[in-house]
């Protein structure tokens, strides 16, 4: 995915089929598992190296900060770290020596039946990372509930995978999201080719066009939903919510087994393009992924997490698989499209493949200065639904979508520290 599209409207890139066959991954000698790091940085650490942590246990990590977070695995924490990610974005990451006993299966069963107030917390560290805590943010205003049957990026897999092969457990998670007060509608969108399989889902079911990036919240909103978001509004300000299909199954094996799903999909995007889905306990690092599939990583090459549109790249193969990884591109050194700081050269290229319609070819320029402010007031920044379209036709090799994901978080520091202020 090299070449630029010239004199032509958007691209018309198809989401993959998703492949039958999944692949489970053993359970690693190691895990790692991210905890979010709290607003005040001094807070001490509960858990030290040497405790021992059980499948399902919920884990005390920070003092004074309510657990929210779940082992995956059985086994002795070795080492405590701070990981800092994207954005200012800070985790402690625990890493465990696991063990593989009989027990770790047997404690994940849950003691009592599963309720939105007790699956709220936890939500983040189930599989799709479904955002519960919303239903009770905007008290019963959520009237709809989406059901993403496709993936959000190209190449990946996952949650069409799930729409198809774990409908036991979606028409049970589609039962869970019905009895929520407030909520009228759950629909699940899925491609024409797929009806026979989500039809007996028990959602109300919409076809969606397996076109780029027509799958993403804001164009469902306006082209099934009939509502064009302001820039900068979430879907749930309109009374809306998105979840993924892997969550929506992830949920319905709590409800119909009370058991705790430990494990997740992600679709493994090889050097040569092929596409592998795989089961992997979460908390599993990357390099132990690769390993069982016989990848070897090579100086210079480049691993994405996500896929090859809106992914992010990481520097080192241990970063663990989370609940929101649902797939991993390994880029060949000699493949990996070349990032360039040229000017941009007027040529509208952006302008003419953007979804959102936005000056791309000025609002680069506030962006390359730091201007903010004047980016999402004269260039509409936050109507970028972030395709990643732009920088994939941009003949000068800019890194647009990367300047407009710093700008959007920029701005929103900016603005937080303005509200600090007064």
């Amino acid at each position: 995915m090299k070449r630029s599209f010239f004199g032509s409207a958007t691209p018309a890139f198809k989401y993959a089929v998703s492949p039958h066959k999944i692949e489970d991954i053993p359970m690693p000698e190691q895990a790692m598992l991210f905890v979010d790091q709290p607003k005040n940085r001094d807070r001490k650490y509960v858990i030290k190296i040497g405790d021992t942590v059980k499948t399902g246990q919920k884990l005390n990590v920070f003092d004074g900060v309510e657990a929210t977070t779940i082992s995956t695995v059985t086994g002795t924490v070795t080492d405590i770290q701070t990981y800092r990610s994207d954005y200012g974005q800070t985790y402690a990451a625990l890493t465990i020596k696991t063990v593989n006993d009989d027990m770790d299966e047997a404690i994940v069963a849950l003691t009592q039946a599963p309720a939105l107030n007790t699956l709220s917390p936890y939500s983040s560290n189930l599989p799709g990372a479904p955002n519960l805590s919303v239903f009770e943010q905007y008290a019963s205003a959520i009237h709809t509930v989406v059901i993403n049957g496709l993936d959000d990026d190209l190449l990946v897999s996952v949650n069409q995978w799930a729409a198809q092969y774990l409908t036991s457990n979606i028409k049970a998670g589609v039962g869970f999201f019905k009895d929520i007060p407030g909520v009228k509608r759950v629909i699940l969108t899925a491609p024409e080719r797929m009806l026979s399989v989500v039809n007996s889902s028990g959602a109300e079911i919409s076809v969606i066009e397996e076109i780029y990036p027509k799958v993403l919240p804001a164009f469902i909103m306006r082209d099934l939903l009939g509502t064009v978001l302001p820039a900068g509004d979430t879907t749930e300000k309109h009374g809306v919510t998105f979840i993924k299909a892997e969550a929506v199954a992830a949920i319905g094996q709590i409800v119909s087994t009370k058991t705790l799903p430990i494990s997740k999909v992600l679709t493994v995007v090889k050097r040569d393009g092929s596409c592998q889905n795989v089961r992997v306990r979460m908390g599993t690092p990357l390099k132990s992924v690769f390993d069982a599939l016989n990848i070897t990583t090579q100086t210079g090459d480049r691993i994405i997490l996500g896929g090859p549109m809106r992914g992010t790249a990481i520097y080192s193969e241990n970063i663990p698989v989370l609940a929101t990884t649902d797939g991993v591109t390994i880029q060949n050194a000699s493949d990996i499209p070349r990032v360039s700081t040229d000017p941009c050269t007027n040529c509208g290229e952006c302008i003419r493949v953007c979804p959102a319609d936005m000056p791309v070819n000025v609002l680069v320029r506030y962006l390359e200065n730091g201007l903010y402010q004047e980016a999402k007031d004269l260039c509409d920044l936050l109507s970028c639904v972030e395709c990643g379209l732009c920088s994939y036709v941009c003949p000068s090799k800019m890194p647009i979508f990367q300047y407009i994901k710093l700008g959007k978080y920029e701005l929103s520091q900016i603005e937080t520290a303005e509200e600090q202020d007064e």
